[in-house]
């Protein structure tokens, strides 16, 4: 009998309809899936646009309470920004030997045929059958914690793995398909290492921009500045100047591509070959949450 811990923060599964639109209030109802023993702590009830670094801070303290009392944890959490919680918790949770799954839905549990009570229970079961690691399971796809993305904003397979699902799930059983997904740590035996760099500026790319951006970056004082750019390393090189002494300035800078597969490779074009010479870290195939992420926890823990 594994003993699985559900932590509740809201999100679309526990909403209900008010004049207002959807909010969540509701409570997660008692389930029964075989082989475990369910617990339950709700720490707040968010839409999930509303959670922080502060929230992923108080489920990582919340699990490394718990973790010599549990054998899971299953995290209920609303979906728009699930694949940023998902990563923190990778980075924060190091030397994990016990499995950490996040879930939602696209719609609340209180609609009926929705996709809300398959998602608890194929999560829960994957809180049950997985070793160890952080991943999201939805739509019954196991997917990894740090290449995570939103694709669709209605529909129930709203997720997909950049790098490939990583397992299955579904009312009786989670498999993954290529073995247990190896523990990010640096450390023998688990450790919270929960400090994050909130410093850290999010930069879109367009056609307008100019080197303003950049100097209000560096004037408000931005440890991390992450560049999501087009294609392989597609960024306007009148930029080039202005972000390269950024980075002489000892601010950490990385670039992810806009693209959904495939990501960024700093050496094929000039003006990524200028990018490297300027300070630019190459994101390789990091989704934007995932090197977000990185960026706060690195420079929060000093790497």
């Amino acid at each position: 009998m594994k003993k699985i811990l559900f932590i509740e923060t809201g999100g679309t599964v526990a909403c209900l309809p008010t004049e207002n639109g959807l909010v969540p209030l509701s409570i997660i109802p008692e389930m029964r899936v075989q082989g475990t023993e369910i617990s339950r702590r709700k720490l707040f009830s968010l839409d999930s646009g509303n959670i922080a670094p502060s929230h992923w801070q108080k489920i990582a303290r919340t699990i490394a309470e718990s973790y010599n009392e549990y054998d899971g944890f299953l995290i209920i959490h609303g979906t728009d920004t699930m694949s940023y919680t998902s990563a923190s918790l990778f980075y924060m949770l190091q030397g994990l030997d016990k499995p950490v799954i996040l879930t939602g839905a696209q719609n609340p549990l209180a609609e009926k045929g929705g996709d809300a009570m398959p998602n608890l229970i194929s999560a829960t079961c994957a809180a049950r059958d997985i070793k160890r690691g952080v991943y999201i399971v939805f739509s019954g796809n196991i997917i990894k914690a740090c290449s995570a993305v939103k694709l669709y904003s209605k529909s129930g397979d709203a997720f997909i793995d950049t790098l490939g699902y990583a397992g299955s799930a579904n009312s009786e059983s989670a498999r993954l398909f290529y073995g247990e997904w190896p523990p990010n740590t640096d450390a023998k035996g688990f450790l919270l290492k929960d400090k994050l760099c909130t410093k850290v500026f999010y930069l879109k790319i367009t056609p307008n921009l100019s080197g303003e951006i950049i100097e209000f970056i560096k004037n408000q004082g931005y440890k991390g500045l992450l560049i999501e750019g087009y294609g392989l390393g597609g960024i306007q090189e009148t930029l080039l100047n202005s972000i390269g002494q950024l980075a002489s300035e000892g601010v950490r800078v990385i670039f992810v591509s806009g693209c959904v597969y495939e990501g960024a490779d700093l050496t094929i074009y000039q003006t990524g070959r200028a990018a490297l010479k300027s300070g630019i870290e190459d994101g390789g195939n990091m989704t934007a949450a995932h090197a977000l992420i990185k960026l706060m926890w690195e420079l929060g823990n000093s790497l």
